[in-house]
């Protein structure tokens, strides 16, 4: 008994003795997650355009200048006052054809004139008495319509004439062209024509050349009815 009492020791010893020494656990270091790397992404396959067509410029047709017009100038009608005044009429001084019976307070006269080598004649009146200083006025009478062939010089406007004779005027009353005496290149006229240069020429002439009768700057004209397109002169 006691023999198996020390070997049931002895096998207990023996066990304890075999029993492994526990080994201190080595702290590890706390574990680091590493990220894993981003995979590279691939783009997307972007579709290339298709090249579009340049279109190609039409062509325009230049347009051709068109000529301006040159304005043609309107002639002027040659029995227009405008143009009349643009010619010129050789004239030449009042002669005193006939002393004819006086007035009031003037003298009368049948005179003539040359007008574009044409022979002109006319009914003039000179007041009497001391004149102005520089010369008498001058007043140009162109008379109205009367048929040509029962004109008279010394006739029809008498009461005019005289009015404006005792007032101190010198009056010249000039035929048209064609009418009683006065010549008249044919064809002839039969109405008071704005041609005539009857309706100017000796105001003009009064104006131009001062006599020791007439006024050089106091000339004027006056008209009755169809004679009137002669007074703008």
């Amino acid at each position: 008994m006691i023999v198996a009492a020390a070997l049931l020791v002895t096998a207990c010893s023996s066990r304890e003795t075999e029993q492994p020494t526990a080994v201190p656990a080595v702290p590890s270091a706390p574990a680091t997650v590493v990220a894993a790397a981003p995979q590279a992404t691939q783009p997307a396959d972007t579709p290339t355009p298709a090249p579009t067509a340049t279109p190609s410029p039409t062509a325009t047709d230049t347009p051709v200048p068109t000529a301006t017009p040159t304005a043609t100038a309107t002639p002027i009608h040659p029995l227009s006052i405008e143009y009349l005044r643009r010619q010129a009429y050789p004239g030449s001084e009042l002669v005193i054809e006939q002393t004819l019976a006086p007035g009031g307070n003037y003298d009368r006269y049948y005179a003539s004139y040359y007008s574009e080598g044409l022979k002109q004649y006319g009914l003039l009146t000179v007041p009497r008495g001391q004149k102005p200083e520089g010369g008498w006025p001058v007043i140009i009478f162109n008379h109205g319509f009367i048929p040509p062939n029962e004109y008279r010089t010394t006739e029809r406007y008498v009461a005019y004439v005289d009015g404006f004779a005792r007032s101190g005027y010198i009056v010249f009353r000039p035929d048209y062209r064609g009418h009683d005496r006065s010549e008249v290149r044919p064809p002839a006229r039969t109405v008071p024509p704005t041609t005539s240069s009857t309706c100017s020429t000796p105001c003009q002439r009064s104006s131009s050349t001062p006599t020791p009768t007439r006024s050089a700057s106091a000339c004027g004209a006056t008209a009755w009815a169809a004679g009137s397109p002669c007074a703008p002169w």
